[in-house]
């Protein structure tokens, strides 16, 4: 069964796996980097974002897959709440 190794970037937090997971197809590798999201929206500042990438790569090193989720939170100013 091929070996995965799944990174996690933040843009301020960089993890490179060197363990792996044994997977079998790439419906499995798929499922597995999106598994990996942490629960970002307790994670947002107030007037933040906060985008995390999940790269897998196979044994040779090569990227194969990457995934991405972004959250932006802001705060609506008055003057455009009362145009709405």
């Amino acid at each position: 069964m091929p070996r995965f190794y799944f990174d996690f970037d933040d843009g301020s937090t960089r993890l490179k796996d060197d363990e792996g997971v044994d997977l079998p197809d790439r419906q499995a590798v798929w499922q597995a980097a999106l598994d990996r999201f942490p629960r970002i929206q307790e994670q947002v500042p107030p007037d933040g974002r906060r985008d995390i990438v999940i790269s897998v790569r196979d044994a040779s090193g090569r990227t194969v897959l990457r995934a991405a989720v972004g959250i932006r939170a802001y705060w609506v100013p008055e003057e455009e709440d009362a145009r709405s």
